[in-house]
C-alpha cells in the first residue's frame, strides 16, 4: 500500500529532532552551569518533555555530558595528530583551540570549551579530550602533558578567568594561560 510508512517516517523524524533538541538544551546548559552542577531535570524542562523521555535518548548524565564535550571537540575540526613539537609551541596552539570561538545552535559564537574552561577537577572526562587536543597539535602526550592539561583547567577555573571567559575577552585569557604555563615549560 503506497505511503504505508509515512507514519513511521514521521516518528523517526520525531525522535530525531527530540534527540537534537536534548543536545541542544545540554550543551546551553552546560555551558552555563559546568558539569558539576548539570542536572537532567532542567534539559528535560528546557526541551519540553518529561525526564524519562530524556532517557530514551541519553542512558545517563556522563553520557549527555559527554556527547556534547565530543559535538564540542567535532566543532574544532581537530586533523591528524601532527609530528612531536616544541613544548612550548604545541602548548600555545592547544591553548588557542582551547580559547577558540566556534558556532553552536541557539548560542551564537562561544568559546571552545566552556564547560571544561569552568570547572576543575573535571568529573567527565576532560582528560581523554585533553589528550586528543594536544595529540592533534604534536604535544607527547605523557605525565607532564597530563599535569599541563590539569593545571590548564585549573588556571582556566580561577574566578578571574572565568570573567575573562565570560566577558568574552579570549585574547587576554590566552595570554594568561599561555605566559603562566610557558614559563613552567621553559624552567622544567
Amino acid at each position: 500500500m503506497p505511503g504505508s510508512d509515512q507514519p513511521e517516517r514521521f516518528v523517526q523524524r520525531v525522535r530525531a529532532w527530540r534527540a537534537e533538541e536534548i543536545l541542544d538544551a545540554a550543551s546551553e546548559l552546560l555551558a552555563t552551569v559546568g558539569c558539576v552542577e548539570f542536572n537532567m531535570d532542567v534539559v528535560a524542562s528546557t526541551v519540553g518533555v518529561a525526564k524519562g523521555t530524556v532517557y530514551r535518548d541519553a542512558e545517563s548524565r556522563e553520557w549527555l555530558i559527554g556527547a556534547v564535550l565530543e559535538r564540542w571537540m567535532s566543532n574544532l575540526g581537530l586533523r591528524e595528530p601532527k609530528p612531536p613539537a616544541d613544548a612550548f609551541v604545541g602548548l600555545t596552539a592547544v591553548i588557542e583551540v582551547l580559547c577558540h570561538k566556534v558556532g553552536r545552535p541557539g548560542r551564537g559564537v562561544q568559546v571552545a570549551f566552556p564547560c571544561c574552561l569552568r570547572t576543575s577537577p573535571c568529573p567527565c572526562g576532560w582528560m581523554s579530550r585533553w589528550q586528543t587536543i594536544t595529540e592533534a597539535h604534536g604535544l607527547a602526550v605523557g605525565d607532564r602533558t597530563a599535569m599541563l592539561g590539569e593545571a590548564v583547567q585549573a588556571l582556566a577555573a580561577l574566578p578571574s578567568s572565568r570573567a575573562l571567559i565570560e566577558q568574552g575577552r579570549l585574547s587576554e585569557l590566552r595570554d594568561l594561560l599561555r605566559d603562566t604555563l610557558g614559563g613552567y615549560l621553559r624552567t622544567n
